[in-house]
């Protein structure tokens, strides 16, 4: 037998019980700790316990020893180990573990997996041993490395799937049969455990009263900045890593109330440890950590008193957590001991008494990052455990806490707001300054981050939504946040400096507005939560009208033209819970919508919104600087269009719907500032202008844009899922090829639905509208595959109004087109030359609560807008791009496929005279079929004008081979001069010509008139302009007998017209055209040589004139009359006029080689003297002139000296032409097409 085992050598007792308590220590500690451990075991294992082992212990962990002191922590694993190895009594406690969940603790840059398919929980990881050992194949998983630290949750079902458990791990393994633990074994650290415990509180408190700093600015992190703790702290982890026996006897030591009072109880008063104690219940509530003056209004209820008040160690020891601002050791032993329920819950409830702290402890730590995944790192271990998240939600008003918290860092950081009201003299209203370190630093995401995990639980989604304390403290929050970050735009000169407080505005309405939002929707699609949605529908209607009256904003008031926003969460909240209250509970639309007078309140911002985007890519806002159109690509940019972009269109979707369509069709045409154009008055159109003529045609097609994609973008207004994410989810890969992993980065919305779920359709979208390219291997690296559409994208998918809204650059939504270009041309045999129009779609695929939408459609005001633009097309404004006119097409087709079934009773084609800029009065009925028969042969403008204005705003000339040469027909009309009584002054007709609106005609022959629609869907789909106006007036023929007759009367009128004109615009004509063009150059040119042949041959007396009229006769005959160019963009070839000018390419750069020139060329020898070099250098023309402009600025006034020289030697222009010609509007075009 050992020495170690002899039992002469174990001290008797009578030997101890006779000696003081200070020599029995001192006897103790020189004996071998192996024979003192069984000694020690043995007394407590007796009926009646001797004092030994605490006063052992007390001499052991005294605090006036050193925490770290080897001997003692050796002494400490002696003791427990109760006779045996530290390392034996581990394995042998391990043969007992019983624990169902692995509960692995790393820290940052750990290496663990995620697998998507099992997830339950966003948040689910698991270490790599765990993955390996569970079934994976074929699932969504990935291997990341950690950024803020984590668990393993195998074995965790409230966070992961069982099927991808490991075999070591889940409720299997629990079933099995364990053998109990006994009760000898773990005997001695079931004693030992409260005193270890209770020796790392008396540090902390130690620490501050031995360095003497004040509570209010200690130095937090001191004490971590040393090894003093790793030693023993890195002791109790070891013992945590014995399995779930150890972790069971940790876990009752953390929550003895007993052990906790009696260590302080028994401490004598006059003792240094007791005066520590009292300084620490003195600052406890004062100076030790400070919470939102918030939570006082709250106290009356359950737990919620902030006064802190300890029973048991865990309690402290989380005080202590956050003192020292989450040490990273300290929170990993805390967080290793969670696999234990028992502690868990103890440990929970701790944590939640504490969390008020937590907003303040983030706000002013001095490492926020690093605070804020540590706190992350531990809560999100608490709250992805839904019975548990529930239990602290119902009895320690887990939710309220964390709102409270999120609403303090907003309300310390608010300022006034400017919306509205730059002055501030009627605004009332305070929002969140961006600018803010807080903001900046995203300080609040750990918060944020709680309040999704714990709304992603059912129950708790619902507590929020019928607790109205709660949805109105919500609401306050987010109502801090409406309108934040507010843009002006510079009109004089450029910002000096671009703030970049945006990124900080939009993560923050993403983070704090939108995925709560979407959270909650996820749990509101069942019956039982009807009523809930109803309550948030008007509670969010309050909150938006208790706003405006904030702003000062009342329902006639308009949005200060000069401001932007993009920031409106509540404008958001309330449409989309409205499109859940339609699409999951069948509700009345009409009966949520808010009242008339407020819902045109609620329409202005997101309108402005709207225009100032079109504004942004005119390039009105330049003067921001390029952080304005950050803002805008970041509004529509795919993580954050579907609570923004998407969410502010169906609110606009929704007010379309309730109000009167005249005056929400007015409405946006004045707000996009295009009512002076669409005016026929001279004075209107040009001096009272409020927008650049430059930019006109930008907001002309930016409103057409906006009632596109209106009618159009459907993605709330009734989709299934899968019908929602066909055209979303083929966008890239519409303007390019993507990988997988792009793909699914950018396809998937950020809307916080199930992962899983995402995934499928995902996968499902890759199926239905894609093919697999391989890559091409080559030697020095890895290449990713693509996936590229498949041809039925193009004819089937390809939605160019759905392309626009989401195409960050233009260019995106050019190279859709050209790709969709070369498949017509290639799978279609597409043979002209002529641009491709975007291949539009009516899809009335909607839920029947939102078929309002289409009374746009049925508006007079629509239908005269659209009038005005395609007339000003044709004979006022030829630079209008073929945009504007494509989408006008689009609009009119709208117009006719939701034209009323039944003709109205009233005699079709009527003469009508109207009043300028009323467009709800010029046609007297709403459907697009009689209006498409009457004639407007006036327009009643309020200022008098000349005869000679009046004949040539009526006249209607050609456009060059455009697809709408012949899209009005105009009759001769005589001009009259008429005055009304419905102004004060003389009210002037701007004559139209008795104009058909609606009856454009550009055919490839009459027969064509007689085509039906069936006959269209036959052919190709796509074409050109003219294409689309011909299907346009064939789907119009067969719609209406009146139209069907004008039609037949117009291209009988034109056929007339085209045979006195001379060659036509169709194919065939197009090509003997250019054929006889030719003919007659080669006869010029034939006419011109033998005309100098003639003139070399004859004598020198005969007059040369004479000899070239009688030699070539018909040479001036045969010459053209104009000179024709080839345009480099279009590939058409036409003169340089008026109406549609030529332009030379030509580089120019600025040059001074002028003044380098001298009045004579004299070629110098190479050796000059310097007088010679000198005099040389100063003859130069630079030089001489700079010489004359010194004497005339000594003798002359600075003005006039400048307008009388000429500066070309020192300003002059260098021209270089590489000989290409093009349109002057194909020019503009092109360029618009690169902003």
């Amino acid at each position: 037998m050992s020495g170690s085992n002899n039992p002469s050598k174990t001290p008797s007792a009578s030997s101890l019980s006779s000696s003081s308590s200070g020599a029995t220590s001192g006897a103790i500690k020189k004996r071998e700790k192996r024979a003192v451990a069984l000694y020690l075991k043995k007394e407590i294992s007796k009926a009646e316990r001797s004092k030994k082992l605490p006063d052992h212990l007390k001499y052991l962990l005294d605090p006036q020893r050193p925490i770290d002191d080897f001997d003692n922590i050796d002494s400490c694993k002696w003791f427990i180990a109760g006779g045996l190895t530290f390392e034996e009594f581990g394995k042998k406690v391990k043969e007992y573990d019983s624990s169902v969940m692995c509960g692995l603790v790393w820290t940052a840059n750990f290496v663990a997996y995620r697998c998507r398919t099992c997830g339950i929980s966003p948040c689910m990881s698991i270490c790599a041993d765990c993955f390996q050992a569970g079934n994976h194949e074929g699932h969504d998983y990935n291997m990341f490395r950690s950024h803020s630290g984590g668990a393993c949750d195998c074995g965790d079902a409230s966070v992961m799937r069982p099927e991808g458990f490991c075999s070591r791990h889940g409720s299997s393994c629990s079933s099995r049969a364990h053998p109990e633990v006994p009760a000898e074994l773990m005997a001695m650290s079931r004693e030992m455990m409260p005193s270890l415990f209770l020796r790392l509180l008396y540090y902390f408190r130690e620490h501050f009263e031995l360095q003497g700093i004040s509570w209010k600015f200690i130095n937090t992190t001191f004490i971590w900045q040393n090894a003093e703790l790793e030693q023993y702290i890195s002791f109790l982890q070891s013992l945590s890593d014995m399995g779930a026996a150890m972790r069971r006897v940790m876990a009752e030591a953390f929550v003895d109330e007993d052990a906790y009072r009696k260590s302080t109880s028994d401490l004598k008063p006059d003792s240094k440890e007791h005066k520590i104690y009292a300084v620490f219940i003195d600052h406890l509530n004062t100076h030790g950590l400070r919470y939102p003056p918030n939570f006082d209004k709250y106290k009356e209820r359950p737990d919620m008193d902030q006064r802190l008040e300890y029973s048991t160690i865990i309690e402290e020891f989380l005080f202590w957590v956050l003192r020292f601002e989450f040490p990273e050791q300290l929170v990993t032993f805390l967080l290793g001991l969670l696999p234990d329920d028992l502690y868990k819950e103890s440990f929970a409830k701790a944590f939640v008494k504490h969390y008020s702290r937590v907003s303040i402890v983030l706000m002013e730590a001095k490492d926020r990052m690093m605070v804020a995944n540590r706190f992350v790192h531990i809560s999100v271990q608490l709250f992805s455990n839904e019975s548990l998240a529930v239990f602290l939600t119902e009895h320690h008003n887990l939710l309220l806490i964390i709102i409270l918290s999120l609403a303090n860092m907003m309300q310390s950081i608010q300022v006034p707001s400017l919306l509205e009201d730059p002055d501030m003299k009627s605004n009332f209203h305070c929002v969140v300054n961006c600018d803010h370190l807080i903001m900046r630093d995203h300080c609040y995401w750990p918060v944020v981050s709680d309040l999704i995990n714990v709304l992603s639980h059912r129950k708790i989604a619902h507590s929020f939504l019928q607790d109205p304390d709660l949805v109105v403290l919500w609401l306050d929050l987010l109502n801090s946040m409406q309108g934040m970050n507010l843009n002006t735009r510079e009109l004089r000169q450029h910002v000096e400096f671009e703030p970049d407080s945006y990124y900080a505005a939009f993560s923050a309405e993403l983070e704090m507005s939108a995925s709560p939002m979407w959270s909650l929707l996820m749990h509101c699609q069942t019956p039982d939560t009807r009523q809930y949605i109803f309550d948030m529908v008007q509670a969010t209607k309050v909150a938006l009208q208790d706003w405006f009256e904030a702003i000062n904003f009342k329902d006639t008031m308009k949005p200060n033209p000069y401001q932007l926003t993009f920031h409106l969460p509540m404008h958001r909240y309330l449409a989309m819970f409205i499109m859940i209250a339609i699409k999951s509970h069948d509700a009345d639309l009409i009966s949520l919508l808010p009242e008339e007078s407020l819902l045109k309140q609620i329409m202005m911002h997101p309108l402005q919104i709207q225009v100032c985007l079109a504004q942004i890519y005119a390039g009105m806002w330049v003067r921001n600087g390029i952080q304005i159109k950050g803002q805008a690509m970041t509004y529509i940019q795919c993580h954050f269009c579907y609570s923004m972009s998407d969410a502010d269109l169906f609110l606009l979707q929704l007010c379309a719907i309730k109000l009167d369509p005249d005056y929400f069709v007015t409405t946006v045409l004045e707000r996009f500032r295009i009512m002076d154009w669409l005016s026929y008055c001279p004075e209107m159109t040009s001096a009272s202008s409020l927008v650049d003529p430059d930019h006109k045609m930008a907001m002309v097609e930016g409103a057409l844009s906006l009632f596109s994609a209106l009618l159009g973008i459907q993605t709330y207004l009734g989709e299934t899922k899968l019908q929602s994410f066909l055209p979303k989810g083929s966008y890239l890969k519409k303007t390019r090829k993507v990988k997988y992993s792009t793909e699914k980065k950018n396809d998937v919305p950020n809307n916080h639905v199930q992962v899983s779920l995402l995934c499928t359709i995902v996968l499902s979208i890759e199926k239905l509208l894609l093919y697999y390219k391989a890559p091409n291997f080559e030697a020095g690296g890895l290449q990713q595959g693509t996936y590229i559409p498949k041809a039925t994208v193009w004819e089937n998918d390809f939605d160019p109004v759905h392309v626009s809204q989401r195409a960050i650059y233009r260019k995106d939504m050019q190279a859709a087109m050209d790709r969709y270009s070369e498949h017509i041309k290639s799978a279609k045999n597409y043979k002209k030359t002529t641009n491709l129009w975007p291949p539009f779609k009516i899809d009335d695929n909607v839920h029947n609560s939102y078929r309002g939408i289409y009374r746009l459609v049925n508006c007079k005001s629509m239908h005269a807008f659209l009038f005005s633009v395609l007339h000003k097309a044709l004979n006022k404004d030829k630079s209008i791009p073929e945009s504007i006119l494509y989408h006008a097409i689009h609009i009119l087709n709208l117009c006719l496929h939701f034209a009323p079934k039944t003709f109205p009773n009233r005699v079709p084609g009527l003469s009508l005279q109207v009043n300028d800029s009323q467009l709800d009065r010029w046609f007297g009925t709403s459907d697009i079929k009689a209006n498409a028969c009457d004639i407007i042969s006036e327009v009643m403008v309020p200022t008098p004008i000349t005869e000679a204005e009046i004949r040539s705003s009526g006249s209607a000339t050609d456009m060059d081979s455009s697809s709408l040469e012949e899209m009005f027909q105009i009759q001769p009309s005589a001009l009259s001069c008429r005055f009304s009584a419905l102004s004060a002054g003389p009210i002037t007709s701007a004559q139209l010509g008795q104009i058909p609106p609606l009856t454009m005609v550009s055919l490839p022959s009459a027969s064509s008139s007689s085509r039906t629609s069936a006959s269209l869907d036959s052919e190709t789909k796509g074409g050109d302009g003219q294409f689309y106006i011909a299907a346009f007036l064939d789907r119009l023929y067969s719609a209406s007998s009146n139209a069907s007759r004008i039609i037949d009367e117009t291209c009988r009128s034109l056929n007339m017209n085209k045979v006195k004109a001379g060659p036509s615009d169709s194919d065939k004509d197009n090509k003997r055209r250019k054929a006889w063009n030719r003919q007659q150059k080669l006869m010029a040119e034939f006419a011109s040589k033998q005309k100098a042949f003639m003139e070399s041959a004859m004598d020198e007396g005969i007059n040369s004139e004479e000899a070239a009229s009688s030699t070539a006769p018909g040479a001036e005959a045969t010459k053209p009359s104009a000179k024709e160019y080839d345009c480099a963009i279009c590939n058409q070839t036409t003169p340089s006029t008026g109406q549609r000018p030529v332009g030379l390419v030509v580089f120019l750069q600025a040059s001074s080689v002028l003044g380098h020139r001298h009045q004579n060329d004299q070629e110098y020898s190479l050796g000059l003297s310097d007088s010679q070099m000198q005099r040389y250098l100063n003859s130069s023309c630079g030089k001489v002139n700079k010489r004359k402009m010194d004497v005339l600025l000594k003798h002359f006034d600075d003005k006039s000296v400048e307008l009388s020289v000429n500066i070309g030697w020192d300003g002059g222009v260098v021209a270089q032409t590489c000989g290409h010609y093009l349109h002057m509007d194909c020019h503009k075009s092109y360029l618009d097409s690169l902003k």
